[in-house]
């Protein structure tokens, strides 16, 4: 399986203050870091809290009204 590396994105989670933060490559390619993702309609963030998903589910509840 070929992976777009241009795609591809490092998420670590963890609640430490300052997280041992390390380079992932793809080939020869350094993947981006990400803050938070959307998976499967959910957002995860890095320390793991929900504020941001628990947003776009009021706001999009909010627009319906």
């Amino acid at each position: 399986m070929k992976f777009n590396a241009s795609k591809c994105k490092v998420l670590t989670i963890t609640r430490k203050k300052s997280p041992a933060i390390t380079d992932y490559r793809l080939g020869n390619v350094i993947l981006q870091r990400a803050h938070q993702e959307k998976d499967l309609g959910i957002i995860v963030k890095s320390n793991l809290s929900w504020d941001s998903h628990i947003f776009s589910i009021v706001s999009k509840a909010n627009k319906m009204l």
